[in-house]
């Protein structure tokens, strides 16, 4: 999903987490977040059912830290945060809270470039992308 100029972290700036079936990447650079997570279900750990959201700096409340663990607080009653665990929370959720003082404008909607990629990519790979309001 990355794409020069709207979405491009460093490798220190991401974060998969096979325990959660997440990513997290911030594009400081940008002020732009991208977060996936496979939806599991009691009967099945690893299930096709995957949310991708897609943040600019305007579209999403507040982000929060609990011990490893990061928590972005969307604009979305149907899903009211995400949360994803790492040991390099707390220095991602530095770099969230500098961007969030930042001025960022963008000529497209980010959030909107997210969800054309990610539909394109769950129908190249036979998922079910939940949609998500923003």
């Amino acid at each position: 999903m990355k794409l020069e100029g709207l979405f491009e972290p460093s490798n220190s700036d991401e974060i998969f987490s096979f325990y959660h079936n997440g990513y997290l990447g911030i594009d400081v650079a940008n002020g732009t977040l991208v977060c996936i997570r496979n939806i599991n279900t009691k009967e099945n750990l690893f299930t096709n059912n995957v949310l991708v959201f897609g943040f600019d700096i305007h579209n999403w409340r507040s982000c929060e830290l609990s011990g490893n663990q990061i928590k972005i607080n969307t604009n979305d009653p149907r899903v009211p945060y995400i949360a994803i665990e790492s040991r390099r929370a707390s220095i991602l959720f530095e770099k969230i809270s500098i961007m969030r003082n930042q001025n960022f404008t963008y000529p497209h909607s980010f959030p909107g470039w997210v969800d054309v990629k990610a539909q394109e990519a769950a129908e190249a790979r036979g998922l079910n992308l939940i949609p998500i309001k923003y």
